[in-house]
């Protein structure tokens, strides 16, 4: 990836893709793109499917399928056969980096990110990409992909569409529970955990933020204090023991940065 671009937009031509599935069991797009005007590569990072339940993030596919275009949202291995020429705009970000780090004069060390990938008109070291698993995906997801591809036509007669397959019901959201009421009950008993500290859950919250392109400060403000709500704590922070960060920083963890 290259180490620094500036801020704007870019046109830009597909590489290369590859889908894998990380240890947390979320299903990732990687996508790494070049940029003619400038003579550089960056890479992209998106998160398909959430592992722990296996639903589809349709707001996220619906984003890939803006720039996608061909793909039809039934197959993973659509990526890594046809991404290389593709063309696209890139809108280049930088961002601080996650913990943070500093260069000899105090200033905080920025790394240039995608945040969207557009259609054409539409708007430090390099590590190996991820080895390709998007066909034995494919195989795990694929009645899933099917259901949420909903009434697009897949194969068959040219021009008869298949019947549409009726997409699988979302459950209700549920809703959040109050940051910070006034007497809130005491959390039930739990397991033992690992110590932590406020530094550490917060550079892992942020993380998570910054993967899932939860970018707001209002958004990061409301989940974080529903998390804090979760494990039955109230905002004096100063008064945590590190068993209650620890409490905190495995909800950090289940969340996911997932939406509520």
């Amino acid at each position: 990836m290259a180490k620094y671009i500036e801020d704007g937009t870019y046109e830009a031509t597909g590489l290369a893709a590859s889908v894998y599935r990380k240890d947390n069991g979320n299903v990732i797009l990687q996508t790494e793109w070049a940029i003619p005007s400038l003579n550089k590569t960056i890479r992209n990072w998106d998160c398909l499917i959430i592992g722990n339940t296996g639903e589809i993030r349709e707001k996220q596919m619906a984003n890939v399928r803006k720039w996608a275009t061909g793909w039809d949202g039934t197959s993973f291995s659509w990526f890594p056969n046809n991404i290389a020429g593709l063309k696209v705009e890139l809108v280049i970000e930088n961002q601080p980096k996650t913990p943070p780090e500093y260069d000899e004069n105090g200033n905080v060390k920025t790394h240039s990110s995608v945040k969207w990938i557009n259609p054409v008109g539409g708007g430090a070291g390099q590590k190996e990409m991820e080895a390709d698993e998007s066909a034995a995906l494919d195989r795990i997801f694929a009645a899933k992909l099917r259901a949420n591809a909903g009434a697009r036509p897949v194969g068959g007669v040219a021009g008869v569409a298949k019947p549409a397959t009726p997409a699988a019901p979302k459950p209700a959201p549920a809703t959040p529970a109050a940051p910070t009421l006034p007497g809130m009950a005491a959390a039930p008993a739990t397991p033992p955990v690992a110590p932590s500290t406020k530094a550490a859950v917060w550079d892992r919250y942020c993380q998570l933020c910054d993967e899932n392109k939860i970018e707001t400060d209002e958004e990061r403000r409301k989940y974080f204090l529903s998390l804090v709500s979760d494990i039955g704590k109230q905002t004096d922070y100063d008064n945590w023991s590190g068993e209650d960060w620890g409490r905190l920083m495995v909800a950090v963890n289940e969340w996911n940065g997932l939406p509520f």
